[in-house]
């Protein structure tokens, strides 16, 4: 199992949010309307893998499907292969109710 050293998180992610701005020039990514900052903030974090590699997490608030697979791709050609993306939402999704809890019963 590797462990990304805190020098290593702080550049791979430095990495993601320059690559993240460039890809913002690129059509149909979903981030030609976001400014720099807005756009160097959707890299979230970065993660080890059990398996040794790593990945790297991204906001998908407001990105379609597609977007989120053409900036998967651009993301892996400039960090590498061996990194793999993780979207997360940073927001529960517009009209989105929280999910029902189920209360337990006395007798099941």
């Amino acid at each position: 199992m590797s462990t990304i050293t805190p020098a290593d998180h702080a550049r791979l992610l430095t990495k993601t949010q320059a690559a993240l701005k460039a890809l913002r020039g690129i059509e149909l990514t979903g981030l030609a309307d976001e400014s720099d900052e807005s756009v160097a903030s959707r890299a979230l974090d970065v993660k080890d893998l059990a398996d040794g590699g790593v990945q790297v997490w991204v906001a998908s608030d407001g990105l379609s499907l597609d977007h989120k697979a053409r900036l998967e791709r651009g993301l892996r050609e400039r960090l590498g292969d061996e990194v793999s993306v993780y979207f997360k939402r940073r927001a529960p999704a517009a009209g989105a109710a929280p999910a029902p809890v189920k209360a337990a019963a006395p007798f099941g």
